[in-house]
């Protein structure tokens, strides 16, 4: 769990880094609330609901789990819309390419690692799951920015 917790450290620093050298700290405010609420209904939805993964250290609605997993999806609200701001002068189709590629091998890596989450779903649903989540993101802090 140390490890975890330091990876969530690290990359919430890149993002908190990020966002000051481009001097969206707003948009990082708004992005990390859109991600933080669409973590929790995307978790309510696929742990609860569908039955589709589950946290192997963080009871649904625990204490731990409002404070590691909730902002862990806000630190990716936030990281995809600061990449994709960043990456902006690209086709949209690519940015949501590149983005979807980069956090699927790097938090599905990172669980490889750390086993955060076990998947009860068939693994071409989940590859393809990174493609809305990542572009919801996106499309949730452009109607709410």
């Amino acid at each position: 769990m140390k490890r975890q917790i330091w990876v969530g450290w690290i990359c919430a620093i890149g993002v908190l880094f990020l966002a000051y050298w481009r001097g969206e700290f707003r948009e990082l405010g708004i992005a990390f609330a859109i991600g933080s609420v669409s973590g929790l209904f995307l978790d309510f939805v696929g742990t609860k609901r569908l039955r589709y993964w589950e946290y192997t250290r963080y009871r649904f609605f625990s204490l731990k789990y409002f404070v590691v997993v909730v902002p862990s999806w806000g630190v990716l609200g936030g990281l995809t819309n600061l990449l994709w701001n960043l990456m902006g002068s690209l086709q949209p189709w690519l940015i949501l390419l590149i983005l979807t590629c980069a956090f699927l091998l790097f938090w599905e890596g990172l669980n490889l690692r750390t086993r955060t989450w076990k998947y009860y779903a068939p693994g071409w649903l989940v590859v393809a799951g990174w493609f809305p989540l990542v572009f919801v993101f996106r499309v949730a802090f452009l109607v709410f920015r």
